[in-house]
């Protein structure tokens, strides 16, 4: 998996200087995991390793985070076979004015799928509206865990989250690249 953090480095979606985070916090380091799209070398090798971590825990049916988790959540869930619904930020003024898009079987257990996890406020946000909607949540999967509160957050509320990668360990293999 080394090997995935050196291409990330080489395409650029590891990037340092300063960033303001969704969460609202300031970093000195961006994972920019929408670059990793344009690669598909790159794209497949994450979604089957994603696959074969996720793969080991039980649940029906994938959710996608807007926008940075909905195309893991779609290659993974195709990987896996499982259906895929993905989670509107807000209802639409037309249409259905539905916040949770696609079908599946009320009750489900849903595993929810972003790119980066920080303090775990997308993740839960998701959660609640899958809640609401009358699916259960136990898993949360993301590519990176920034390790800023998103773990402890999440499991509070019962929910486990899994990821491919801890922000040390990219640091550290950083370090080692550098």
């Amino acid at each position: 998996m080394d090997i995935i953090i050196k291409k990330l480095l080489e395409i650029g979606s590891i990037k340092t200087g300063k960033f303001l985070l969704s969460s609202g916090k300031e970093s000195n380091i961006y994972i920019d995991l929408r670059v990793a799209l344009s690669f598909p070398d790159i794209y497949s090798y994450i979604v089957e390793e994603s696959a074969k971590l996720i793969d080991k825990i039980k649940f029906d049916a994938i959710a996608g985070i807007p926008t940075g988790g909905l195309a893991w959540a779609s290659f993974i869930a195709y990987r896996l076979k499982k259906p895929l619904v993905y989670i509107r930020k807000e209802t639409k003024g037309h249409g259905t004015q539905k916040l949770i898009e696609g079908k599946v079987e009320k009750n489900s257990e849903i595993l929810i799928v972003d790119d980066v996890a920080t303090t775990g406020g997308n993740i839960f946000d998701g959660y609640e509206k899958l809640k609401d909607e009358n699916y259960f949540v136990n898993y949360a999967f993301v590519i990176v865990d920034r390790e800023e509160g998103a773990y402890n957050k999440l499991k509070d509320y019962g929910i486990e989250l899994i990821s491919l990668f801890k922000l040390k360990d990219i640091l550290n293999q950083i370090k080692e690249i550098i």
